[in-house]
């Protein structure tokens, strides 16, 4: 008995202990079973939170995604995304998948392991293997549950799962199939209920929007390393200056910013010009005195008429006695009748008819000059919108078929092909017989009644309306032998200001109180108004051309140090921005004289430079004596040498100009045809002597464009181009007609284009980089002396030229060499000078 119950309990000790084992076993599976139940509800969740983040945070640059990727490559196991990265600690992927993050980072940083057990037993039903691993943490701000997470590692029989696990290496491989959906039972739900759920907070990943990366230039790159290190030393000291600053450079202030008023396209159209037309205003007050005045003449007439009538019926009642009153009656309708003619006439010499008439007057002529006038301005005018047709070319100019016969003659004295061309007088704005080139196109000419017998001797644009040319005439020539009367009564030298606006008459006429012509005029630069007269006797007179009178707005005082000569040129001089200007004139006499402008015109004391002769530029003679005189005749000569050497020390100033960028440095020109170069400081002695001309110099005019080179012209036939400071000449250009050269002007649309004027009637414009052949050419017929040439002050290229006739002509210049072709100011000196020194290479 005792050994049958000892073999029963040894038979039920197994039992039991199975029994024991697959209660542990269940208890185990039931656990399992509810943290997988909580691991794949963390998942979804934490899934759909990383989906959200994903379509929610986007960075789009230019319709490109550029959202920042994050640093750990997400991988997706059992369809679950994971995250991993290179050297990832494997021990993490026995943690839940939810704090793999935390506790990878904590794992990694604890300071040692609390307990690492594993309990394995066998069985012959159900082999398993379980183990517990715990690991402090120093997470403590996490509420986490601590309970010990067990990993099944045994090896099932069920199809589709396999289980390996080393605990020594802390590897782990999972190959589960896709789970599949199974419906709770609502013991399990309940469970699943009161479970503890772990929510992990995780902080959202860096999003970089920009990146900005410093440049670095290294060592051997010396240039660039300076300037790097000059531009942040700079900038070192901008930020310093503005730190110490105490609001004096720099200054914080805000700014608006406004937007152009927008409006419609159909509405942007320009309003028409509106000009005021000055002796045409009337106001409604002018009106009612100019209509009151009218009927109270109308109802003076009306009584006086019927005072008649009464008169008159009385005469033929009364008896003889009374008609003796007749003679009384008659007187007064006589008077009567006188004043109603004198109230019909009074509308002549209104003060305001003269203005308006020239107001009209202006009207007709721009409407029959209308290609012309735009022509002036570089504009070509349609056909189709010509209002008045255009003439013929004989008709336009119908002398010029009779100056071509009469060259074609070949007449031996060129005098007589002046009266055969002259033969049909011109009309007004009617151009002279012109032989030019196929570039240049003849506009028109300024002529008057009151020009005719006079001679062009000098012009000048105004400083400010470029439109309004002033030109100086000489006192009325001789008459012929015919005994024909003048056309003017008046004798003297005239200046007119001629207008665009009206070719056809000068829009204001200044007679000089003396019999002395013009020797030249100049334009104030700050008052536009002021127009400075020289004459002939050496007379300087301001007049204001605003006034409609001939009296002088500012006089010189009778002072000694009036000039004795011809005042050849003037030149206003700008002191500075408060100081005004100057006045400088060069005459005959030898001296350069500076004159203050006030209320009078006063000489300022010393004179700027007495001009003096050179030694033996005037007096050697063309051609050498051959000896076969006898010694009378050389002692004759010797005696007159000395005698004019007495006079012959001072030399006759002739032509001038101011350098633009210093104006106390000046160069003039002498009779003698010597060139000086002069400063304000020294009245002494010139500061340099240029190479001479042969001949008397007429002019010299600075380049507008550069201020280190001057032109000037000669009666040697031939004009030059000096350097300043350098004596030597740079060009010389030669006129080909062999004639002397009168005037010269620079042009103001190309800096290498200059014009020359000649005593036979021929007009060169010539270019810097030919010193042999003129560019282009104009020729008067008749050979008359041309005294002046100015090129206009616009963009256009328009060449003006006086002759002696006194006739002023208009050119346009067709050739696109003339044109400024819109440089700028500093191309055009970059142009001359290389132009120069490819002219003298």
């Amino acid at each position: 008995m005792q050994k049958s119950s000892s073999h029963a309990e040894q038979r039920k000790g197994p039992q039991s202990s199975l029994i024991r084992a697959s209660e542990r076993h269940s208890t185990v599976i039931s656990r399992v079973s509810r943290s997988r139940r909580t691991k794949t509800e963390s998942r979804h969740r934490s899934n759909e939170v990383w989906q959200e983040l994903e379509s929610t945070v986007h960075v789009l640059d230019n319709g490109v995604d550029r959202t920042p990727l994050p640093l750990q490559r997400r991988t997706n196991a059992n369809g679950v995304p994971r995250e991993s990265h290179q050297g990832m600690s494997s021990i993490s992927l026995l943690l839940p998948l939810e704090s793999s993050s935390i506790f990878h980072s904590s794992l990694l940083n604890a300071s040692s392991i609390d307990a690492l057990n594993i309990a394995s037993n066998t069985s012959p039903y159900s082999p398993s293997q379980t183990g517990f691993v715990t690991a402090s943490s120093s997470l403590t701000s996490v509420s986490v549950d601590r309970r010990a997470s067990v990993f099944s590692s045994s090896t099932f029989s069920a199809p589709g799962q396999t289980v390996q696990y080393q605990a020594g290496s802390f590897q782990f491989e999972d190959a589960f199939s896709a789970p599949k959906k199974r419906v709770l039972t609502r013991e399990e739900r309940h469970m699943w209920f009161e479970d503890k759920t772990t929510v992990v907070l995780c902080e959202t990943p860096t999003i970089m929007l920009y990146t900005h990366q410093d440049e670095i230039v290294p060592n051997e790159r010396k240039e660039e390393l300076q300037e790097v290190q000059d531009r942040n030393a700079a900038y070192a000291e901008l930020v310093e200056a503005k730190r110490v600053d105490e609001g004096t450079r720099f200054q914080e202030k805000g700014s608006w910013t406004f937007i152009a008023p927008k409006k419609s396209i159909h509405c942007s159209i320009c309003p028409p010009k509106k000009k005021d037309a000055g002796a045409l205003q009337v106001t409604p007050w002018l009106l009612r005195d100019q209509f009151t005045a009218l009927l109270a003449e109308d109802t003076d007439v009306m009584k006086d008429e019927e005072e008649e009538v009464d008169e008159e019926d009385g005469e033929l009642e009364e008896t003889g006695e009374e008609q003796e009153k007749e003679v009384p009656s008659e007187t007064t309708g006589e008077q009567s009748s006188l004043s109603n003619n004198r109230s019909i006439l009074s509308w002549m010499f209104a003060d305001s008819l003269l203005p308006t008439l020239r107001v009209m007057e202006r009207v007709v002529v721009q409407n029959t000059m209308e290609e012309v006038q735009l022509s002036y301005r570089g504009i070509t005018m349609d056909p189709a919108a010509r209002r008045v047709p255009r003439a013929s070319e004989k008709e336009e100019n119908p002398n010029v078929e009779e100056a071509e016969m009469a060259v074609a003659a070949e007449v031996q004295d060129p005098n007589d092909v002046a009266p055969a061309v002259a033969a049909t007088p011109l009309l007004k704005s009617e151009l002279p017989p012109l032989r030019m080139s196929e570039d240049i196109k003849g506009l028109w000419t300024f002529r008057s009644p009151q020009t005719r017998d006079r001679s062009v001797t000098c012009m000048a644009w105004n400083c400010k309306e470029n439109d309004i040319l002033a030109v100086g005439y000489s006192a009325v020539r001789g008459q012929d032998a015919l005994g024909v009367e003048p056309a003017n009564t008046f004798q003297g030298g005239i200046v007119c200001c001629w207008s665009l606006k009206n070719p056809l008459a000068p829009e204001r006429v200044i007679q000089l109180n003396t019999e002395a012509g013009v020797s030249s005029v100049a334009f104030s630069y700050e008052h536009p108004s002021l127009l400075a007269v020289g004459n002939m006797e050496g007379g300087i007179l301001i007049y204001d051309i605003q006034k409609d009178s001939n009296v002088p707005a500012i006089k010189t005082t009778l002072t000694s140090g009036q000039h004795t000569g011809a005042v050849w040129e003037m030149k206003w001089v700008a002191r500075g921005k408060e100081r005004g200007e100057f006045l400088m004139s060069i005459s005959g006499d030898g001296r350069v004289v500076q004159w203050a402008v006030g209320k009078t015109i006063e000489r300022v004391a010393p004179d700027l430079m007495t001009l003096k002769r050179q030694g033996g530029a005037a007096f050697e003679p063309v051609v050498a004596d051959n000896g076969t005189n006898g010694g009378k005749r050389n002692g004759d000569m010797q005696q007159r040498r000395r005698r004019d050497a007495l006079f012959s020390r001072q030399c006759g100033g002739m032509c001038m100009d101011v350098s633009p960028a210093d104006g106390t440095v000046y160069v003039v020109g002498t009779e003698d045809g010597s060139v000086h170069q002069c400063n304000k400081s020294q009245t002494e002695n010139y500061e340099l002597d240029y190479a001479p001309h042969s001949e008397l110099v007429y002019r010299v005019r600075w380049s507008p464009y550069s201020d280190e080179y001057f032109l000037t012209c000669s009666a040697d036939w031939s004009s030059r181009l000096y350097r300043l400071g350098q004596s030597t000449q740079l060009l010389k250009f030669d006129s080909p007609n062999q004639n002397a050269v009168q005037d010269i002007a620079w042009s103001y649309t190309n800096s290498t284009a200059f014009a020359t004027v000649t005593a036979q009637g021929n007009v060169e414009l010539w270019t810097i980089m030919d010193s042999i052949h003129p560019r282009s050419t104009v020729q008067f017929l008749d050979q008359r002396r041309l005294a002046c040439v100015l090129f206009a002050e616009q963009d256009a290229a328009v060449l003006v030229v006086g002759d002696e006739k006194g006739d002023v002509t208009l050119f346009r210049l067709l050739s696109p060499y003339y044109s400024g072709m819109n440089m700028l100011a500093d191309e055009q000196e970059r142009q001359l000078e290389e132009a120069i020194r490819k002219a003298i290479s």
